[in-house]
C-alpha cells in the first residue's frame, strides 16, 4: 500500500479514521502486510482528532478518531524490508 503515498501528494481519508498516540505498542504489534508486501505504518501530525478514551472499552489503547474525509499531506516516505513508514 505505501505505493499509494508519494511525497507532495494529498491523501484523504473517506471514512472515520482511528488512531492512536501509543509508538511503542503501535510498533510491537506491526506485523507484515497483505499478500507478503511490507506493511504501511502512517505517522500523522493531527490538529483536528477527537480522544475517544472516555468512551472506549479498551481506553488504554490512547485512541484518537479523525473525522470522515480528512486529509493529510504526504512530507515524506521511508522503506524499509518489512515496514515503509510515510510522515503525512
Amino acid at each position: 500500500m505505501s505505493h499509494l503515498y508519494v511525497k507532495g501528494s494529498t491523501v484523504f481519508f473517506n471514512s472515520v479514521t482511528s488512531t492512536t498516540t501509543d509508538k511503542a505498542s503501535t510498533l510491537q504489534s506491526f506485523g507484515k502486510g497483505a499478500d507478503g508486501r511490507p506493511g504501511t505504518l502512517l505517522r500523522i501530525a493531527a490538529t483536528d482528532v477527537k480522544n475517544i478514551a472516555t468512551f472506549s472499552a479498551f481506553p488504554d489503547e490512547n485512541e484518537l478518531v479523525a473525522s470522515l474525509n480528512c486529509s493529510c499531506r504526504v512530507v515524506s516516505v521511508l522503506e524499509s524490508a518489512e515496514v515503509s513508514f510515510i510522515a503525512a
